[in-house]
């Protein structure tokens, strides 16, 4: 049985608002009425929003912009579309996806070893002082949000 939402259809603008309100997910919108900015929306709320984006709209814009909210979101980025700012964006987050950078990319795109290109990316600092800077800034936001 759908639920009721399903059942009714909406504006543009209804769909837009229940998407940046987090009541409805991309999946369930009836693709005549999903556009750029539906698909936008949908990765700066949702963690795994990239995953719901129709492939026409995979573009590098809504890639690098549902990396910049979720680092999971490089699991679903095509291939193509991977570039060092992007990639950046993910390590900044969470090293445990480094993984996920294709190793066909850093060959057609640098001289150096992945290692080395991961390592360049990180603009000289290790991989410890960037999850410490990472772990301190988590900590003041948890003090910030009890004291508030």
């Amino acid at each position: 049985m759908e639920p009721y939402f399903l059942k009714k259809k909406f504006t543009h603008e209804e769909y837009l608002a229940m998407v940046l309100s987090k009541e409805l997910q991309l999946q369930h919108i009836p693709r005549e009425f999903i556009t750029r900015e539906l698909c936008l929306a949908t990765v700066q709320k949702n963690l795994y929003g990239l995953e719901q984006v129709p492939e026409e709209f995979k573009t590098y814009e809504i890639c690098l912009e549902a990396v910049k909210y979720s680092a999971v979101a490089i699991t679903f980025v095509p291939e193509e579309l991977f570039t060092a700012e992007l990639v950046f964006e993910a390590l900044k987050h969470y090293f445990v996806y480094m993984s996920y950078i294709p190793k066909e990319f850093v060959k057609k795109n640098s001289k150096m070893s992945y290692e080395e290109y991961v390592a360049s990316l990180l603009e000289g600092k290790s991989v410890d002082e960037l999850l410490t800077h990472r772990l301190i800034w988590f900590r003041e936001q948890g003090k910030r949000l009890l004291t508030t």
